[in-house]
């Protein structure tokens, strides 16, 4: 008998001094004792706090009692999820555990339980949540060609431009290498060299490479590549972002400009091309570049060459 007395006691004592939100509930829900913690937690007195409803204390009231249906199946609940509402009308979330207490004949007596206050902790998860999406719209929305690899230079994610330029999605590439996706060898090696420096923590690095696509072509990229350090070593993701210039080279070498010192008469107006013979300027420009020609007569030329005709208009 004194050893129950002395266990009930310490149990009080423990109860009192905790510095986890402690209850004790009816099996009706009136709360019946709380320690001090709680009531710091809820900014409520006791003589506020005991006979109150537990439900007074949810945020939210819903027609479903979620936390109560799963504590009537199991008999417990650990670390359950809830929004709760101080005496000021702040909202906390919390996690519950809690147990019911059954006589023998499986009425209920009471039910304990203990609440842990995640606010903080809830409110830094929505942050990094908030930072998540904010970029993935970023990496979805990004005209780049993005992609993630792992330490060994496998694709982990791929953007939405990569899809759509490649044609191949991350179900298709996903624990692939990427080097498989290089066309010629000689950029496939000046990968890897580059993708060393980088996992060796030697970043930021560039480098060119033409890119099989899931029709046969090949796409002329540039890329930049970084890791995300960590701290790790090696890093644990490297990123790499690209830029097709495959348009921009195809338009470059369309184009055909006219550079340096042309030999050209100071008469007649010819140009001497590299082999020694004087050509027209209009031959030379045609042949040395996409320009070509329409024939005219300026003023000048027309009073020169046709002066009756010129005064006649003149007149």
């Amino acid at each position: 008998m004194k050893e129950f007395k002395s266990v009930k006691k310490d149990f009080k004592s423990l109860f009192k001094d905790s510095r986890d939100a402690l209850f004790i509930a009816s099996g009706k829900g009136l709360l019946l004792d709380v320690n001090q913690a709680c009531l710091d937690m809820f900014g409520f007195s006791r003589r506020e706090t005991i006979g109150k409803n537990v439900r007074d204390f949810y945020f939210q009231v819903d027609k479903q009692d979620k936390l109560w249906e799963e504590l009537q199946k199991n008999g417990s609940v650990k670390d359950f999820e809830k929004a709760l509402m101080r005496k000021d009308g702040k909202q906390i979330y919390c996690l519950i555990s809690a147990s019911i207490r059954k006589n023998r004949s499986g009425e209920i007596l009471a039910i304990q339980g203990i609440i842990h206050d995640i606010t903080g902790r809830k409110a830094v998860e929505n942050m990094l949540q908030q930072e998540r999406n904010f970029m993935s719209a970023i990496l979805e929305t990004t005209g780049a060609l993005v992609v993630i690899l792992d330490k060994e230079g496998r694709f982990i994610r791929l953007n939405r431009s990569y899809e759509k330029t490649m044609g191949y999605s991350i179900q298709e590439l996903i624990g692939k290498p990427f080097r498989e996706t290089i066309s010629r060898t000689d950029d496939a090696k000046t990968f890897e060299s580059v993708f060393r420096k980088v996992s060796s923590g030697d970043f930021p690095g560039e480098f060119n490479c033409r890119i099989k696509t899931r029709r046969g072509n090949e796409c002329q990229v540039v890329w930049s590549i970084t890791a995300l350090d960590k701290g790790d070593n090696p890093p644990g993701y490297i990123i790499i972002t690209g830029i097709d210039i495959t348009r921009l080279q195809q338009a470059l070498s369309q184009i055909r400009i006219l550079s340096g010192l042309l030999p050209i008469c100071a008469r007649c107006k010819k140009i001497r091309d590299d082999q020694g013979y004087w050509n027209q300027i209009e031959v030379y420009i045609r042949e040395h570049s996409d320009a070509d020609f329409s024939h005219g007569i300026c003023p000048d030329c027309s009073r020169e060459l046709f002066p009756d005709v010129f005064n006649r208009k003149k007149k």
